[in-house]
């Protein structure tokens, strides 16, 4: 029996991982797993600039802050730096964690669980990858 994919999956199959690891170059953005976690960052990024600039998301210093601090990280995401990755984890959790603190909803909760599955994969890719390199 065939197991179906969705958001919710945090595992990766063998054939998958293979994948991954040996397309690791050739992949598209919407096919790696640290590609991905780094457009849907992007994304969500340009999103909150624009909701700001608006005024209705946040104040446009603290997107500015946010710049600073996730496009490095997203940098070294996308070069497959597996010290980066678990920086965007930890970076994730902690601001999601906030945002549930300060708004009081679930709404930070749906997005980390969205999220992660996906920076989670990128790190067992960049783990895989390591074996196979030592």
């Amino acid at each position: 029996m065939k197991k179906t994919k969705t958001i919710w999956n945090w595992t990766i199959s063998r054939e998958e991982l293979r994948n991954q690891v040996e397309n690791y170059q050739d992949l598209k953005i919407t096919k790696s797993y640290k590609r991905i976690s780094v457009l849907i960052v992007s994304i969500l990024l340009g999103f909150s600039i624009i909701l700001a600039l608006f005024g209705v998301y946040a104040n446009i210093q603290d997107i500015l802050y946010s710049l600073i601090i996730y496009i490095p990280i997203l940098i070294f995401v996308y070069r497959g730096h597996r010290w980066a990755i678990i920086t965007l984890i930890i970076l994730w959790t902690v601001e999601k964690g906030y945002q549930l603190m300060l708004v009081g909803n679930i709404a930070p909760i749906i997005w980390w669980i969205i999220v992660m599955p996906y920076f989670y994969k990128a790190l067992q890719v960049e783990n895989e990858r390591k074996r196979n390199i030592n």
